[in-house]
């Protein structure tokens, strides 16, 4: 595999980490902003227990209609009371909103996590299936080097045996030369060559 691809898979697999880590950073600030709601609902749980006691007022009315029994300062608690709970109530409906929406969201996301972390473990694969088949090629060019190389050997050696051997023996220098695979390109000058040195023999031309 060239430079060029190297970097390119390198630049692929770097991105794809890239969204995991944003993901994840995601995910983790949707779990936060979760529990923030939480606490929050908890929060106007407690505001809603220290309301006065309503029922411990029970006011009368006095001969010119005014509230008998009834303290200003019950009276502003109640007024703080109501406004509280009506701020809790309106709060507790957003809050509920926001975590369904945050509820939906999480699913996504983890969602997109797992595609992320997917298409990271393909790239590592893909990348050592790259290596592996580049090493597979320098192996395998490497061991036709070694081929062609005791191929002309041998045609060496069947050469010296066609030049000084008997005229009887060449017959079977012949049929070894026939075992031997030769490339297509050197077998028109082979051919010449053995014409010219052998000419004929018994009547047949070789």
């Amino acid at each position: 595999m060239e430079l060029p691809e190297y970097r390119a898979a390198a630049q692929r697999l770097e991105a794809v980490q890239e969204q995991v880590i944003a993901a994840e950073q995601e995910i983790a600030a949707l779990e936060k902003q979760r529990k923030a709601l939480q606490g929050n609902v908890k929060l106007l749980k407690a505001v809603e227990k220290v309301k006065p006691d309503l029922d411990a007022i029970q006011p009368e009315k006095t001969l010119t209609g005014a509230v008998k029994g009834v303290t200003v300062e019950q009276v502003k608690e109640l007024k703080a009371a109501v406004i509280r709970g009506a701020a809790a109530e309106q709060k507790v409906r957003e809050l509920k909103v926001e975590n369904q929406q945050l509820q939906q969201k999480i699913p996504s996301m983890k969602e997109k996590l797992k595609e992320a972390q997917e298409r990271q473990r393909l790239e590592n694969e893909n990348r050592q299936l790259k290596v592996q088949v580049e090493y597979l090629e320098k192996d395998l060019s490497w061991e036709r080097g070694i081929s062609a190389r005791l191929q002309e050997g041998i045609g060496a050696v069947l050469d010296f045996l066609d030049q000084h051997l008997p005229e009887q023996f060449r017959p079977l220098v012949e049929k070894a030369r026939e075992l031997l695979p030769v490339p297509e390109v050197q077998q028109p000058e082979r051919e010449q060559e053995r014409g010219h040195t052998w000419g004929t023999w018994g009547g047949m031309e070789l």
